[in-house]
């Protein structure tokens, strides 16, 4: 061979290793970055169905308290829906089909089991004890499969389980000198179904979230003159008890209910909101939540001085407090506080209340009874109140709430209406009353 011609092989060697050598580096970048958006997809679709079988588990977990063919078609219509919200966030789970077959099929049962009894119901035939008990032992299945689910969620979370397509990747990167159309090919299907993956699946809420409420109105304001700007920053200092010349406006908002908004700038930044008729602080939130105060007597004294008589804790989740009159908790009347250590406000919204606060006529109340008669046999009844609810479409239905308990320990709270004697809703204990 000619000293030029292997000059220039050697030439174009070296250059060809080079090439090489740089594709390998652009492909393990670029594996890393794939690396990390599989990681990112892995476990929104694994939380996706993990949430979509803890919804379903919950659900399966109502049936045994309800009592009558309306609030029973309820159940298993949700039930029937939620077992179709896991097969499609099974269906997007980076795992091999096959691996999912029994998995899906016990959805599947489940879901059309549920729908063919809430057809029964429709008829209005209540569900009989061979398929309750049938039910019971589905949903003790599924609880059984969202515990196990949920520890290998947190196994994919440690890096102790990968999934099959993490692990072809990686073979494939391993063998790239020797095989790189392989890798080359892996990388594109994967690529492609991640893609694919992507896609934006919107969270559906089926309990009145769409409900039109264009034409609603804050009953509490009714009547009431608009303030200036001036009058709402006065109005806004004296409820964060600061200077109302700390106090930066920011403008006013349209809405349901129309207001001004201010900013206060002191150990971290306050937003704070006030109606512009009536002049009533609508909304208060602080950036820095980590000095929290758990003490609900304090909040409770907060509201008694700003106008709010007679309020109760209703929910520590969610810091809410509602007004109890004549024994009747009223819901739709519900606060939001939450306060720091030094007293200052962190938290707090009142639209609820502003939306719906107005002179109720209790007397409902008077013959209303705790009876068992109300909760399917094998229940028992713990506590009960009486309460207002908000129903979906916005109506406020009188109610006695049963916190009951089943013989597996199982606890939900059963509203009955005490007009038409029907289950209103069912929800199981730590579930939001809202």
């Amino acid at each position: 061979m000619k000293r030029k011609t292997k000059a220039l092989l050697i030439s174009y060697g070296a250059a060809l290793l080079l090439v090489f050598n740089a594709a390998l580096w652009a492909c393990h970048v670029g594996a890393d970055s794939y690396r990390n958006r599989l990681d990112i997809h892995t476990n929104r679709a694994f939380g996706e169905a993990l949430h979509a079988v803890e919804r379903l588990d919950i659900s399966l977990k109502k049936l045994p308290f309800a009592s009558g063919a309306a609030i029973e078609n309820f159940i298993c219509s949700e039930i029937s829906s939620d077992a179709q919200s896991v097969e499609t966030a099974l269906a997007i789970l980076p795992v091999e089909l096959n691996a999912l077959e029994q998995i899906s099929k016990h959805v599947s049962v489940v879901g059309d089991y549920a729908f063919a009894l809430s057809r029964m119901a429709v008829e209005g035939q209540t569900i009989p004890e061979e398929a309750r008990a049938i039910l019971a032992d589905l949903s003790e299945t599924t609880a059984s499969l969202h515990e196990a689910l949920g520890d290998l969620h947190q196994s994919l979370n440690d890096g102790a389980v990968v999934t099959e397509n993490y692990e072809r990747l990686t073979d494939a990167l391993d063998d790239l000198e020797q095989d790189t159309a392989t890798a080359a090919d892996t990388l594109d299907a994967e690529l492609h179904n991640l893609a694919k993956g992507f896609e934006t699946v919107p969270a559906l809420t089926y309990d009145g979230e769409f409900t039109d409420r264009s034409a609603e109105h804050p009953l509490a304001l009714e009547g009431k003159t608009k303030v200036t700007e001036q009058q709402a920053r006065e109005k806004a200092a004296a409820f964060l008890k600061c200077d109302p010349a700390s106090l930066e406006p920011l403008g006013g908002s349209e809405g349901t209910i129309p207001c001004w908004r201010f900013q206060l700038d002191q150990n971290g930044e306050t937003t704070i909101a006030v109606t512009l008729q009536g002049g009533e602080v609508l909304r208060v939130l602080a950036s820095d939540q980590g000095s929290a105060s758990d003490d609900p007597e304090g909040a409770v004294r907060f509201l008694a001085d700003h106008g709010f008589e007679n309020m109760q804790p209703i929910s520590k989740e969610e810091q809410k407090y509602v007004p109890v009159k004549e024994n009747v908790y009223v819901y739709p009347d519900a606060v939001s506080l939450l306060l720091s250590d030094d007293g200052s406000v962190l938290l707090y919204d009142a639209v609820s209340y502003l939306m719906h606060h107005q002179e109720r006529d209790l007397s409902v109340f008077q013959n209303a009874a705790t009876d068992n008669q109300f909760v399917p046999g094998g229940i028992a009844i713990q506590e009960s109140r009486k309460v207002i609810l908000l129903s979906p479409g916005g109506e406020e239905r009188p109610c006695m709430e049963l916190t009951c308990a089943a013989p597996d320990g199982t606890k939900c709270v059963i509203d009955y209406n005490i007009e038409t004697g029907m289950q209103e809703r069912l929800r199981l204990v730590g579930e939001s009353n809202f």
